[in-house]
């Protein structure tokens, strides 16, 4: 538990979107370049990365930016409220601002993980890069995927697409009948589709 602890503070960079853009994240270390000067900056404790583009470069920061000190990746989809609630910017929510809360809401309720810095990041943490929005996504379960494209992207998909939710990738092979049965796209033939791995099957051994 230690070690995946450790990687996982290693490969994320869990800062706001507006201070990631200022840096540049070094793989396996606890730093990251500031793209405006030569300096390493600790990413912790995240504060430091704020401090350093406020004292070296606050001409690169708007007026908010420079008096913002939630570093924390989870207030780009907050509003703190008091010093005990913050809404949440996606579905208007109100919940205690502890750090824990906020980050199990956007997990559990959006699907929203911490931000990776890259493609195997994302392989390994079973998240997928919008490419709508800079936000990742959690894969599991898909409906996860499915709601975001729909809550926040909503333009980007046909009417069709928006009531589909038959998610998984062989659906494009098959066309449901009922809640019982679904016909292949290929051959025509009706399958039970109560489980997934029948119509599986049948793609890989009849359609290889």
């Amino acid at each position: 538990m230690a070690e995946q602890g450790a990687t996982y503070f290693r490969e994320v960079f869990p800062v706001r979107r507006w201070i990631r853009r200022h840096y540049t994240k070094i793989p396996g270390r606890r730093t990251a370049n500031c793209k405006h000067c030569p300096d390493l900056v600790p990413i912790r404790p995240s504060i430091m990365l704020h401090d350093h583009l406020v004292k070296a470069h606050s001409n690169e920061l708007t007026e908010d930016e420079k008096k913002d000190k939630l570093t924390y990746w989870v207030w780009d989809h907050f509003t703190i409220k008091d010093t005990q609630y913050a809404t949440c910017n996606i579905c208007g929510s109100e919940l205690k601002s502890t750090i824990r809360n906020l980050h199990q809401h956007l997990k559990f309720v959006h699907g929203i993980l911490p931000p990776c810095t890259d493609d195997m990041d994302n392989v390994r943490r079973n998240t997928a890069n919008c490419n709508h929005c800079p936000k990742q996504i959690a894969i599991q379960p898909m409906i996860f995927l499915f709601n975001h494209l729909v809550q926040e992207h909503s333009n980007e998909l046909t009417e069709g697409e928006k009531e589909d939710k038959l998610l998984h990738w062989l659906w494009d092979y098959f066309t449901l009948q009922d809640t019982r049965y679904a016909r292949c796209n290929i051959c025509g033939k009706n399958l039970k589709c109560n489980r997934i791995d029948y119509l599986r099957r049948h793609l890989k051994h009849m359609h290889g």
